[in-house]
């Protein structure tokens, strides 16, 4: 490809007009002002990226990342879905719980044992819902946790409770208790798999008309968790297998917590049966977002939607003007960095590119675009500091770099900037907001990119916002 040193009016509008035809098929992503791509396109054609010739990924190419050389006899590597995959592997597995930890089944383990296609959402639950399942019982200790599990469409409906006894011997004589209040049940019959010290077990709970539910006891020391489901996946009712995957999830989320501070589960504290009291916002959404379903793209195995800020965790008055926020699908061009000074340049295939998913965040009213967190993977703790220690260090320097950016570092806080793009060839000063931390998660460290038009006095406080709620995963 011929190096084009100048760019025409003419130029200028082909190249708007070959974009604009693949806006439709781009959720939710801004096209970039090309004054900017002509800007940047000279630094990045140094950097040779392998893509398949296809005229419409070659535009893709030009409109994102800039003029870059194209490899006529590079094939286009497969492009990838968003899925949460577990990051040991564990996806193949619907028994296994997902390296993510947590006391209850998450959102993503919920939809892989019962194999639904669609979006699975906890959401806490009122603070006087009963004993899960379809029979009064008693609770086997202090609930501390209780969620009701939507799927979207819906077909399906589950519920899920955390209950905590006064010691395990309590624990054992309350879980006993419910389960021959349940088997006592009016009206239904009950049959039930699993006696004795062997745990999970599971219940089948048949009533009129053919209606059945399921119930799920996990019980390990102190702690105990009831889980029901009742409904139909596409046309077929929830099998045993199904349920006993779950379960077995269950209890092994139950045997990794038992005894641990249950208010410090990753994401925030825990729901409770008694709501907070209305306060300020902090950004912490709690229970409700815990494992909300993520669309992360990346080099796979993707990334597990865990490891990220719940997208509805980013609405706030500062950042959207109080606009819920989800997370929204895109085209990816299989590269990581997600700023114009981001240090993090690996291409998905090129060898060393190692292991990193990114999520691009949207208003859920009109799709307005609202940035975007980098999730990447190390070997340790060590190994992550280092590397936000380098991504920061290329924030800070960056202007040095790029003729024209203004980099502006928070007073207040180490590793959140404010960069201003100021274009030789004219037009609007472009401004990111971007951030770097480490996470809870051995080895993960977060980018931030705020450029949904962030009020210059919000941009880092709903940095740090963000940055605070990584560091809980």
């Amino acid at each position: 490809m011929a190096e084009q040193e100048r760019w025409t009016q003419e130029q200028d509008q082909q190249l708007r007009a070959a974009l604009g035809t693949l806006r439709h098929d781009v959720e939710a992503q801004p096209l970039p002002d090309v004054r900017f791509v002509m800007a940047r396109g000279n630094a990045r054609r140094r950097r040779r990226i392998s893509i398949g010739a296809a005229a419409a990924a070659a535009v893709l190419v030009l409109g994102y990342t800039g003029v870059q050389q194209l490899d006529p006899d590079a094939s286009l590597a497969p492009a990838a879905t968003v899925s949460p995959v577990a990051p040991d592997g564990a996806q193949a597995d619907p028994s296994r719980p997902l390296a993510i930890a947590g006391p209850l089944p998450l959102s993503a383990e919920w939809g892989r044992a019962l194999g639904s296609t669609g979006v699975v959402r906890l959401v806490p639950a009122p603070s006087d819902q009963p004993v899960p399942g379809p029979c009064p019982a008693t609770a086997p200790g202090e609930r501390v946790r209780a969620e009701d599990v939507r799927a979207e469409p819906a077909g399906w409906n589950g519920e899920q409770s955390l209950y905590r006894a006064s010691s395990a011997s309590a624990g054992d004589r309350a879980v006993e208790t419910m389960l021959t209040r349940v088997m006592a049940c009016n009206g239904t019959a009950v049959t039930t798999q699993g006696s004795g010290s062997e745990w999970p077990r599971i219940l089948l709970i048949r009533g009129g008309a053919g209606v059945q539910s399921w119930v799920a006891v996990a019980h390990s020391g102190a702690d105990t968790s009831v889980l029901a489901v009742s409904g139909t996946i596409g046309d077929q009712q929830v099998a045993r297998k199904q349920v006993g995957d779950l379960a077995s999830v269950a209890q092994q989320r139950l045997e990794q917590t038992s005894g641990a501070d249950l208010s410090r589960s990753p994401g925030g504290p825990a729901p409770t049966a008694t709501p907070p009291a209305a306060g300020p916002t902090t950004g912490s959404t709690g229970g409700s977002t815990d494992d909300e379903p993520m669309h992360v793209v990346g080099p796979r195995p993707l990334l597990d939607g865990a490891l990220f800020v719940p997208a509805s965790a980013w609405s706030a008055p500062g950042l959207t003007h109080g606009a819920a926020t989800r997370s929204v699908t895109g085209d990816w061009e299989g590269q990581a960095a997600i700023s114009n000074c981001d240090a993090d340049t690996a291409q998905d295939g090129a060898p060393g590119a190692g292991r990193f998913g990114i999520v691009s965040v949207a208003t859920a009213t009109d799709g307005t675009f609202v940035g975007r967190q980098r999730v990447r993977l190390t070997s340790d703790d060590a190994a992550a500091t280092a590397e936000r220690d380098r991504l920061v260090q290329a924030l800070r320097t960056c202007a040095a770099r790029v003729e024209g950016m203004t980099v502006t570092p928070d007073p207040d806080h180490a590793g959140a900037f404010r960069l201003d793009f100021d274009n030789p060839h004219g037009g609007p000063v472009i401004t990111t907001w971007v951030a770097v931390t480490t996470q809870r998660t051995t080895g993960a460290v977060s980018t931030f990119a705020l450029t949904g038009g962030v009020p210059g006095d919000e941009g880092f406080s709903q940095l740090q916002r963000l940055v605070g709620l990584a560091g809980q995963r």
